[in-house]
């Protein structure tokens, strides 16, 4: 799901129209932070880097392109500060585009490599509601909506879960605060979900069904077993990765996971007539994880005696 976007008003240079062979939309260093991150070094020697991003183009309400860019910092052999600029196969919106349109740049906190690019008219209403808005600036945050998440708080809700995972497992976190921000919420969510699937992959433990999009996004959830309502910890000890059904029916007690990893269904779900995905679970034996980390006993022990219809 996307975010809620950052603008930029188009310069001459950003458009179709623009000279010369550094064609892109240059983004603003105040913006930059909801941009993926870029790893790497400029020097002399290397003076651009770079990482690739798929991206939606949506022109006049309508999805034109779905086309794999690349998001770039650029020194002209260090000659200058870093710019930043989207470049690569974004002609289906930059041609379309004239100087003063504005574009919405808006990304998945899950995927913060996959984005949507929005080109909005220079006198839509849309346009011109955020230009009423916010009257003297040519980029930020679209006001009036709530914050996005930002590659800080990624960061820094990672560093929180790599703490945890390195320390004595707790079921629950005692330190998160009970009214939680919007942002925080999904920075932690997806630093959750990229924790297990370092851990385990990208196949749904359970079933071991594997769900992919050209994009390269997966259908999986990161469920926590104990849940996050009842204080569960973001631990990746107190987290499996599942399908979205197969999830629900975690959380809904459909079935458990005994101490030796292996599926119980309840007696509910073996008897229903519509329960036939949950039943097709019944003793299997979970993924396992690629590295140390494993779903802790002390949480299924949790789930078995607090969530799991029996």
């Amino acid at each position: 799901m996307f975010d809620t976007p950052v603008y930029k008003i188009l310069a001459p240079n950003d458009t179709g129209a623009a000279r010369g062979h550094q064609a892109g939309i240059v983004i603003p260093a105040a913006i930059e932070d909801f941009f993926p991150d870029v790893i790497g070094t400029i020097t002399g020697e290397s003076p651009t880097a770079d990482v690739p991003v798929a991206a939606e183009l949506v022109v006049d309400g309508r999805s034109v392109a779905r086309v794999e860019t690349r998001y770039q910092y650029q020194t002209w052999g260090g000659t200058r500060s870093p710019e930043r600029r989207l470049t690569n196969s974004l002609g289906p919106l930059r041609n379309a585009a004239n100087p003063h349109d504005m574009v919405l740049f808006s990304r998945d906190p899950e995927k913060p490599d996959l984005m949507k690019l929005t080109l909005l008219r220079a006198g839509s209403a849309e346009y011109e509601e955020i230009i009423d808005k916010n009257p003297t600036e040519r980029w930020g945050v679209v006001p009036g909506l709530p914050q996005p998440v930002s590659n800080r708080d990624i960061r820094n809700a990672q560093d929180a879960i790599e703490a945890l995972n390195a320390g004595e497992f707790a079921l629950f976190d005692n330190e998160r605060p009970v009214l939680e921000t919007p942002v925080r919420k999904k920075a932690r969510n997806s630093a959750f979900r990229k924790n297990l699937i370092r851990a385990y992959g990208t196949s749904c433990m359970a079933s071991g069904d594997l769900l992919e999009t050209p994009d390269g996004l997966f259908n999986l959830d990161a469920a926590h077993i104990v849940p996050v309502e009842s204080g569960g910890s973001d631990d990746v000890r107190n987290g499996l990765l599942f399908g979205k059904d197969v999830h629900w029916a975690f959380d809904k007690g459909l079935f458990s996971i005994d101490d030796d990893y292996e599926i119980i269904v309840s007696t509910f779900a073996t008897t229903s007539v519509n329960c036939e995905l949950v039943k097709r679970l019944d003793g299997n034996t979970l993924v396992s994880p690629v590295g140390p980390l494993i779903a802790h006993l002390d949480a299924l022990r949790w789930h078995r005696d607090n969530r799991f219809l029996g």
